[in-house]
């Protein structure tokens, strides 16, 4: 997941928290995109271990600390004409963005 600061990361692999200040993809900035029964998608770690999470279901920080989906972890996904996507928390239906 590419934005203007970098890629996203779950530092560790998962387990903590998510940046986007990667310059380089490796392992910690590759996440599996699983779609959920309920047509929302959620993103897993490498490791499929953890699972990125917006607190509170939004308006607070993001991580990659949750074991398991509900629904702090399902987003939907908002394409635009210039083939751009926004992830969009399906709990308070705020956008995810990466602060500086």
């Amino acid at each position: 997941i590419l934005v203007h600061t970098g890629y996203f990361v779950a530092e560790g692999g998962g387990g903590g928290d998510t940046y986007a200040n990667a310059s380089k993809i490796g392992p910690w900035e590759k996440w599996t995109v699983v779609q959920n029964a309920d047509g929302t998608v959620s993103f897993g770690t490498y490791n499929e271990r953890n699972y990125f999470v917006a607190e509170e279901g939004g308006g607070s920080v993001c991580g990659a600390n949750r074991t398991e989906i509900g629904p702090w972890e399902k987003f939907h996904l908002e394409y635009d004409d210039m083939g751009s996507v926004a992830i969009k928390t399906l709990s308070k239906g705020l956008y995810v963005s990466a602060q500086p």
